[in-house]
């Protein structure tokens, strides 16, 4: 059976980005026959709303939490494939053609992650995080734990606007997406892994990332706000790492569970008495593996006077925004 695509795009806030978003959507290469629009929105915006319906697409106003609203869109979808887009970012004219013929000729496939370009508030582009890999990255079904590193080195976990899933990969699992306040591309990739169908990560560049000083990754500017960001992301990791307690790749996440303990104590002092020199030892494993710069930046940080940290983590942020790797 041809894939049917439902397009949830999430916007939690009026931000100038939304329309673009949309103008993306309208001009795909793809035969409107394949695909739907849902904007699943915490605002009224009638301008925005007819463009939507005007083009056979839905615009349901919640009141949820980040992943509450994307399982909203997703209950709300009639198709057995379901692409993701931020309201900040935006798709290439070709995407949604080459994810429909993704899913196409590959019936065992469960997740799809494009490769993206970063720009800026004004649309020009940002450096590239990392040389680009040569050659796409193909998973049998199964197969995940085999080539866990691979995917996370070519980015296949990052960036929700460049993923694509089958929708059954989340039966039994939108409860825990409702929980999550933060980090939905990474819960898209394990609970994909979880499902046991193949990944495909693809090098054709067919999503825009917008960083920018409003997105919640990076607009942290202080000490509480720094603490508000990874108490969420952690917060996060631990309801994946629950939705995970009984699959193989579980034993892969505590590595990055690892991380997410490290980061918070790092900001945290009422935090490090729950730290283990394990997760020092995963984090450092997390960082061999995925060659991130990130993941050896944080145990170090603890080495240091807490008063010379949030100098140090300004320059973890930069190397976030500049994509510097080892």
């Amino acid at each position: 059976m041809d894939p049917d695509i439902s397009v949830v795009v999430t916007a939690n806030r009026p931000r100038p980005y939304l329309r673009h978003a949309l103008k993306s959507l309208m001009g795909q290469d793809l035969a409107r026959a394949h695909w739907e629009t849902i904007v699943v929105a915490g605002f009224l915006d009638a301008e925005s709303q007819s463009i939507v319906e005007g083009h056979r697409g839905r615009w349901i106003t919640v009141d949820e939490t980040v992943g509450g609203a994307l399982a909203r869109g997703i209950e709300a979808s009639s198709g057995n494939v379901v692409s993701f887009l931020d309201d900040d970012d935006a798709f290439a004219p070709g995407k949604l053609a080459r994810v429909w013929r993704a899913f196409r000729n590959d019936h065992s496939l469960g997740y799809y992650h494009n490769a993206f370009d970063r720009v800026d508030e004004t649309g020009s582009n940002l450096p590239l995080q990392g040389p680009r890999p040569l050659h796409a990255i193909s998973i049998a079904p199964g197969a995940i734990r085999n080539r866990y590193f691979d995917a996370l080195r070519h980015d296949g976990a990052h960036n929700l606007s460049s993923i694509s899933i089958r929708k059954d990969v989340l039966v039994g699992r939108t409860g825990y997406l409702r929980e999550i306040q933060g980090a939905t591309d990474r819960f898209m990739f394990y609970a994909s892994a979880a499902s046991g169908q193949g990944f495909l990560i693809d090098t054709s560049v067919l999503t825009q990332y917008r960083v920018h000083l409003d997105s919640a990754v990076h607009s942290y500017n202080d000490d509480r706000s720094v603490l508000n960001h990874y108490s969420r992301v952690f917060e996060t990791s631990q309801v994946i790492s629950t939705m995970l307690r009984d699959s193989p790749i579980g034993a892969d996440f505590a590595l990055e569970l690892a991380l997410g303990r490290v980061r918070w104590a790092a900001v945290d002092p009422g935090f490090s008495n729950g730290l283990h020199a394990e997760d020092l030892v995963r984090c450092f494993i997390f960082g061999v593996g995925t060659r991130d710069v990130e993941a050896f930046a944080w145990p170090l940080l603890r080495l240091l006077p807490r008063p010379s940290r949030k100098s140090v983590i300004q320059v973890v942020k930069q190397v976030r925004r500049g994509g510097r790797r080892l």
